[in-house]
């Protein structure tokens, strides 16, 4: 007896579903305080109510229908989207990698190492000119005494090169291998539910990719960029020691000098990007007319699909050169402050009676400077980009800390 009663309230709601179909694009989905479920995830909101009556023989059925549908908004997605750090690297994270690779201790030994290769260095090219102004006497052919004491120098600047090249390698090595084991072991301690609303892919890039770099690449990037640096700051104490007073265009220097890479990096990173954002494009309609070829030529499309892969390359041309003109812009400004500190270099030499070995040795320097700049400038950008995997294993570690 109660069949007919279910039919007609099945006709009604598929009706009323009906007309929720053709509503359902102007229709924006809110959290209703005081809905069907409290959760968030599971936030609602009433699209259509309407009462309607059933009879039959003496039955009256009165029934308000709430059709819902779920907030687009909501965390409809059980894993939802990883999250993207955004802005420079925090110190933080640069100081938890220095710390896992040894520390104060093992940082300030490097510093040493350092500095005491630089001063070998500046003084065995400060030697030749002793030695060929002969100012001690011996001689300056055959010169045997000054060839001894330049080898002895040269000997000793390849020695403490190779142990701090060694040292900076194995901390860098130890960091990686620490910060593994540590992610590991949190890992290792993670409840279920983590592993439910978090992809493995997304937990085994931390151990692969990101491992990669940290054992590959950052290690040579940061060698390379300590190394310029302290080219740069044994340069600028050679020329300041040489030429007095040119010691007081280190400040105005200096700060050009960070606003200039400050305002580098950022644009190269966000126009590397655009590069290799707009290069992948190029390679997925290559594969898609690999495998479609057939139907490409059996519906005569082949010049669509070549306009299509014109536009796609020059898409990404524009994008390659742009990557070419910023580092352009960033060689013409450091090439003015290179003439500008050797021209500074050479008057402040002629006018200040200056000892002609000390001169040739500050003008010597003066032309490196540019190119120690250019390439540290280069090395900063890529050690800040790959102190990225850094930062997304220090991201893990705060998920369910």
């Amino acid at each position: 007896m109660y069949w007919p009663l279910l039919h007609s309230s099945i006709a009604e709601l598929a009706h009323m579903e009906d007309e929720e179909d053709q509503d359902q694009d102007t229709v924006k989905s809110k959290v209703v305080s005081g809905g069907a479920t409290g959760k968030t995830g599971d936030a609602t909101e009433p699209v259509s109510g309407k009462r309607f009556s059933v009879g039959h023989k003496g039955c009256n059925l009165d029934k308000t229908v709430t059709l819902t549908r779920q907030a687009t908004d909501s965390n409809r997605n059980l894993t939802g989207v990883e999250a993207r750090e955004e802005g420079n690297i925090g110190w933080s994270v640069i100081w938890r990698y220095f710390k896992a690779g040894g520390g104060i201790p093992t940082i300030s030994f490097i510093v040493t190492l350092f500095a005491f290769e630089q001063a070998t260095r500046a003084y065995t090219d400060y030697w030749v000119g002793v030695w060929f102004s002969d100012r001690l006497g011996y001689g300056i052919s055959p010169g045997w005494f000054s060839l001894g004491i330049y080898c002895v120098f040269g000997i000793g600047y390849a020695m403490l090169t190779f142990t701090r090249m060694l040292t900076f390698l194995y901390m860098c090595v130890r960091a990686t291998v620490n910060l593994y084991r540590q992610l590991l072991d949190h890992v290792l301690t993670l409840p279920k539910k983590f592993f439910d609303t978090n992809p493995s892919g997304r937990v085994l890039n931390r151990f692969s990719r990101d491992t990669d770099i940290m054992d590959s690449t950052l290690n040579q990037s940061l060698i390379q960029f300590s190394g310029c640096l302290a080219y740069v700051i044994c340069d600028l104490i050679v020329i300041a020691i040489a030429t007095t007073w040119f010691a007081c265009a280190f400040p105005p220097l200096l700060v050009t000098y960070l606003l200039v890479q400050r305002y580098y990096i950022p644009t190269a990173w966000e126009v590397q990007r655009i590069e290799s954002t707009t290069r992948s494009p190029i390679y997925a309609k290559f594969g898609e007319a690999l495998q479609g070829v057939a139907r490409i030529r059996a519906y005569r499309k082949q010049k669509h699909f070549t306009e299509v892969s014109y536009g796609l390359m020059e898409h990404n041309a524009q994008a390659y050169v742009t990557t070419k003109l910023t580092a352009s812009w960033l060689a013409k400004r450091l090439d003015i402050m290179g003439l500008l500190i050797l021209t500074g270099t050479g008057a402040l030499c002629i006018q200040g009676n200056i000892n002609p070995g000390m001169a040739g040795l500050a003008i010597l320097y003066a032309l490196d400077l540019t190119r120690y700049l250019k390439f540290g400038t280069t090395m900063a950008s890529q050690c800040e980009t790959n102190f990225n995997s850094v930062e997304r294993i220090v991201q893990l570690w705060s998920w369910w800390a």
